[in-house]
């Protein structure tokens, strides 16, 4: 199906008539976002990583990951707040766009509206469109944001989509309300998936340093064994957005929420006052990088599908 693109003004609306059901979140941590960006920029095609690069004015997909975090508080962002996750009903383990993103407030219809923001690339700054949309009626027609803004969220939302805690229950703001120890250390679930396990393979096996990690990732995605998994989870069906799978993608990530997000190593539901550890960590952190890596091989994806290499015209 086709979905509207957005500008500050609906979406700004529309998250004041959403924001009652929806949760503080963060996303992957910094890292996560990072690393996912790492692997998009080495998965682009030449002519993709040329353009990525001229509308981020000399950027990276790794260096603007967190951006749409860092301004979402911020009054000309605010209208993204609602737009980095998907809330479920409790144990549907499953995404159903009619119920869980309704008036489009969620990272799929974000995904959408953006990446084909990015592929019309309109150059519309962010003032110009403010001042269109003066005395604009409430209604989801096509309004632009500045492409680098667009550019920036569907680099952020392309992670945030594949983080278990963001296609999550409604119930418990996403793990936010579940709460307990993990390694000792007190927080709540969401906080275990964004940071916690990552932090944990960091100090155990990187020195505490991201780089070395998020190089590591690079390797391993673009390594022999990982071959056949980054051609699955590069497909996209023909009638999709630009290669942009949001809503099956969801659904992958809402069922790996259910099965390893909310679930004991054993199978019983995690609940408060949880104590996890090593066993749940071990359990779950190649579940983590994958998911790192299939959000940093989606995003390029996209962006490959949008800037395809340019074949040339024989005299």
């Amino acid at each position: 199906s086709t979905q509207s693109t957005w500008g500050p003004t609906t979406m700004m609306f529309a998250s004041l008539v959403g924001a009652c059901l929806l949760a503080a979140v963060a996303a992957w941590g910094p890292e996560g976002h990072e690393a996912t960006g790492a692997i998009a920029d080495a998965f682009l095609n030449a002519n993709a990583a040329k353009q990525v690069s001229s509308i981020l004015n000399g950027g990276t997909l790794e260096k603007e990951a967190n951006w749409a975090d860092a301004v979402k508080f911020q009054d000309a962002y605010k209208w993204s707040y609602n737009l980095h996750f998907i809330d479920t009903a409790s144990w549907a383990c499953k995404y159903d766009p009619k119920v869980d993103c309704v008036n489009d407030l969620c990272v799929d219809a974000a995904i959408q509206n953006f990446t084909t923001q990015v592929a019309e690339n309109h150059g519309a700054s962010y003032l110009q469109t403010m001042a269109e949309f003066l005395g604009w009626k409430f209604t989801r027609s096509y309004k632009p944001l500045s492409p680098i803004d667009a550019m920036r969220f569907v680099d952020h939302f392309v992670g945030d989509i594949h983080q278990p805690m963001h296609v999550s229950f409604t119930a418990d703001k996403g793990g936010n309300d579940i709460k307990g120890d993990f390694s000792g250390h007190h927080g709540n679930l969401h906080q275990v998936w964004d940071s916690s396990i990552i932090y944990t393979r960091l100090h155990t096996d990187y020195k505490g340093s991201a780089g070395p990690w998020i190089t590591a990732l690079v390797k391993k995605a673009k390594s022999d064994a990982y071959k056949d998994k980054v051609a699955a989870w590069s497909k996209c069906s023909a009638a999709s957005n630009h290669g942009a799978c949001s809503a099956e993608w969801a659904g992958e990530t809402a069922a790996i929420a259910c099965k390893n997000g909310y679930s004991n190593v054993d199978g019983s539901h995690i609940k408060n006052n949880y104590k996890l550890g090593d066993e749940y960590y071990k359990a779950n952190v190649n579940i983590v990088e994958d998911q790192i890596i299939k959000g940093g091989v989606r995003l390029a994806s996209i962006l490959n599908t949008i800037y395809a290499e340019k074949s040339v015209a024989l005299a």
